[in-house]
């Protein structure tokens, strides 16, 4: 069985849940598209009569795209038509640029299996990105700068867990994001939204936190009454990356062959810091960079010369803050809320992990309408 989370990425309050069930493991194919045998259907133009299919082999499952007009992409790279790929857990299928096929449990028995801490239940004979062995430099790198980090689905999953028991679960509760807008990382975005439901996005230059008072009002007005309550997790997190060598801050994108960078936003200021010249000018035809400039400028000491690692954790800082204060407005006798902020980390073989930060819950049902919760003491990248 291979369960589904659908996601229409220009209205994600659509999203469903679907599964895959194979007949006594035979083989089998589940074709994707317009065409009304579809297995998944979609009633868009973009999308292909027969788009793709996924098929089930040997206890395995695949997805091939069979020559769709607008394309597919696999954890944001294209694929290539009338080619296999294999599909395992955390998977993002992108379809046309309009839907997000979420791969969110794999098991070929006929009863589902729960994510595991690591999240992923892979084929056999599939190299599991998230061991220590599969990428030792970068295993390496990430332990001495992120020694606490986790993989972003069971950082998720752990995070939903632990909220349950505060009455929090995706049938009454909206999740917000603060992240970085880079398409890098729309996977956690996606997760989310898989788990959560329907989700609004908050996201913004590095990650800081831009709404005011009227954006937070709208999010806030979209939440959900269940019981006499409005429920919303909220998660706020800038992002770096690492690459398999342990190069901080250099990723490498699809189609593109030269390095790039991630966080951009945040190295810029580094280089500038690190050369003396510093843009201190409102620039009104580059906002969002100036806001992120004083923000950090304004919590470093003269002289200091901060590299990325240093920047992206006083950025984490910078937004945990920011979040607490923009919340303290939300009126706790009608909602009642969870915050989680930390550090995305995206690595190689499209990993994605999370440096875990605060994790709170707001709700004036608590002693002191506030309550820490500490569940990653005891995790980490060798769980």
């Amino acid at each position: 069985m291979l369960k589904i989370t659908v996601i229409n990425i220009k209205s994600p309050q659509d999203s469903y849940e679907t599964e895959l069930k194979v007949n006594n493991n035979q083989s089998q194919e589940f074709w994707i598209g317009r065409a009304s045998d579809c297995t998944i259907q979609f009633n868009n133009l973009e999308v292909s009569r027969y788009h793709g299919k996924i098929i089930f082999d040997q206890g395995s499952y695949y997805f091939t795209d069979e020559k769709s007009t607008m394309g597919s992409w696999l954890n944001n790279k294209k694929v290539n038509v009338k080619q296999k790929y294999p599909l395992k857990t955390g998977d993002n299928l992108n379809i046309a640029n309009c839907f997000m096929l979420a791969i969110s449990d794999y098991d070929i028995t006929t009863q589902p299996t729960r994510i595991d801490t690591r999240s992923r239940n892979l084929p056999d004979n599939s190299v599991d990105p998230y061991t220590p062995e599969s990428n030792p430099i970068f295993n390496e790198t990430l332990q001495r700068y992120f020694p606490n980090s986790i993989p972003m689905h069971a950082y998720i999953q752990i995070t939903y867990d632990a909220l349950e028991a505060y009455g929090f679960e995706h049938k009454n509760t909206m999740g917000m994001t603060t992240l970085c807008r880079d398409e890098i990382t729309e996977p956690f975005l996606t997760e989310v939204i898989r788990r959560w439901g329907a989700s609004f996005n908050c996201s913004s230059l590095a990650g800081f936190v831009m709404m005011g008072k009227t954006a937070l009002a709208a999010a806030t007005d979209h939440v959900p009454i269940v019981d006499g309550k409005r429920r919303f997790a909220f998660y706020a997190m800038p992002h770096i990356a690492i690459s398999k060598d342990g190069e901080i801050g250099k990723v490498y994108r699809y189609g593109i062959k030269k390095v790039s960078h991630a966080c951009g936003a945040l190295e810029a200021i580094a280089k500038e810091l690190l050369s003396g010249r510093l843009k201190l000018e409102m620039d009104m035809q580059d906002v969002e960079q100036t806001i992120v400039r004083q923000k950090i400028l304004s919590h470093i000491y003269y002289g200091d010369k901060p590299d990325l690692i240093e920047m992206t954790k006083l950025a984490a800082q910078i937004i945990a803050k920011d979040t607490q204060n923009l919340l303290s407005a939300v009126d706790t006798s009608i909602f009642k809320y969870a915050v989680m902020t930390g550090i995305q980390i995206h690595g190689p073989m499209d990993t994605t992990w999370i440096s875990p930060q605060e994790f709170y819950v707001v709700d004036r049902d608590i002693p002191e309408n506030k309550k820490d919760l500490f569940v990653f003491e005891d995790k980490s990248t060798n769980v």
